[in-house]
């Protein structure tokens, strides 16, 4: 097994044990895989704070190079 894959396996094992793990990667897919929720920073604003299954890649790039702020229904 491959020093990555054991380091993925345990970051999941401890998060699955209660830990809150925070990871930084400039890899999208590796984020994806990893984590439960995806929080994105734009000069040092928290643009997003969302589950990893409400998040897709162009709306993480668009938080992390532009700071595209959620939009907000205008009802």
């Amino acid at each position: 097994m491959g020093a990555r894959t054991e380091i993925y396996r345990e970051l999941k094992d401890l998060a699955k044990e209660g830990m809150t793990v925070v990871y930084f990667s400039s890899d999208l897919e590796e984020l994806r895989e990893l984590s439960y929720r995806i929080v994105t920073v734009f000069k040092g604003r928290v643009v997003n704070n969302l589950p990893v299954e409400e998040t897709s890649m162009e709306q993480i790039l668009a938080d992390i190079l532009r700071g595209t702020a959620p939009v907000e229904d205008a009802a």
